[in-house]
């Protein structure tokens, strides 16, 4: 019992070594491509696909953000829509 659960914590220490690894290498990618905007919008709205995430977000905007940022949301939910169809024609062009 004791040796699975020390084979255990080394995978979780392996793991997190790989996961500290992937996060230092894509910060460092975008970080280099932020200087694109048209990149840090494509970004941005590939996150605020996820639905639950970008309703949330937008909620909190409505309610405390300034004028300036609810027309920034606004833009990024329609940039994150765009995103969502054209993947979706990509998936069904592949199908």
């Amino acid at each position: 019992m004791q040796d699975n659960r020390k084979e255990t914590m080394q995978d979780i220490e392996k793991l997190q070594d790989q996961i500290q690894m992937l996060k230092i290498t894509q910060m460092t990618i975008v970080e280099h491509l932020s200087k694109d905007d048209s990149f840090m919008r494509l970004l941005i709205a590939g996150y605020l696909a996820n639905d639950k995430l970008r309703n949330s977000f937008t909620e909190y905007i409505n309610d405390k953000g300034d004028d300036d940022m609810k027309v920034f949301m606004q833009g990024m939910n329609e940039t994150a829509l765009e995103f969502k169809e054209e993947y979706r024609k990509q998936q069904d062009e592949q199908n």
